[in-house]
């Protein structure tokens, strides 16, 4: 299993920038995990 923050809208794993979506559903602390479209860790 592999985390990646979100900084900037941007993953920071692989620093591909994120939809705004993306970024909102991660930083909601319920419910299911959020994962990167491009490398696929969670955020």
């Amino acid at each position: 299993m592999a985390v990646a923050s979100v900084k900037n809208g941007t993953c920071g794993a692989c620093n591909v920038s994120l939809p705004t979506g993306v970024v909102s559903s991660a930083r909601i602390e319920e419910g299911d995990p959020v994962y990167c479209p491009s490398c696929g860790r969670i955020l």
